[in-house]
């Protein structure tokens, strides 16, 4: 822990766009549970330094097709479709249409669609599976499956990945960058000053 808050102590007297390095990310996570620890090497193995790190995660931004990508030092344990921890958590610009929130849900609880930001968010313990939550939530959008098919398609996918071969839905996120600004900040139901209804 100690060499953690000197890391942090360092980062803070450092420039601004300073970013934490290799060693550094070495330093924050190897304490970290096993399965935290290989996700966070994993994706600075893939993408390079992040912009940001912490004593709980490690933040990287615009990295390929990702808009945010955050390692977790401490998961949330997941079922389907096999036991594990998510801990890594990608986020890509969508705009869900609001009568697919609960289809989404059906087929996976770790998908989280944000409304107001734009978002689509997939957590996991590693990004080939996020790119195929997000890859078959696609398919569920643009109606090509229900959200029980997309849950059989997601654990054939899990079958063949521990077979040795993976399936071209988890090497590649089939989502197109987005087009204009996603985001929906809603409407006021309350006027500034409001105190009654009317």
């Amino acid at each position: 822990m100690m060499a953690v808050s000197a890391w942090i102590a360092t980062a803070q007297a450092a420039p601004p766009d300073a970013k934490p390095d290799a060693g550094a990310v070495a330093e924050i996570t190897k304490d970290w549970p096993a399965v935290s620890k290989s996700a966070a090497n994993d994706i600075l193995q893939k993408y390079g330094p992040p912009q940001e790190a912490t004593a709980t995660m490690v933040v990287w931004r615009s990295n390929g097709p990702w808009k945010r990508t955050i390692v977790h030092k401490t998961g949330a344990e997941h079922a389907f479709a096999a036991a594990h921890q998510d801990v890594l958590e990608q986020t890509v610009e969508y705009k869900v249409p609001l009568n697919f929130y609960n289809a989404l849900a059906v087929y996976n609880g770790s998908l989280i669609a944000d409304r107001t930001r734009g978002e689509l968010t997939a957590w996991c313990d590693r990004e080939a599976t996020n790119m195929l939550s997000l890859n078959l939530a696609q398919d569920i959008l643009r109606g090509r499956i229900t959200a029980e098919q997309a849950r059989e398609a997601h654990a054939q996918a899990m079958r063949e990945l521990q077979a040795g071969t993976p399936p071209e839905t988890m090497q590649k996120l089939t989502i197109p960058p987005p087009q204009g600004d996603l985001t929906d900040p809603d409407t006021p139901a309350v006027a500034p000053g409001e105190t009654r209804k009317p």
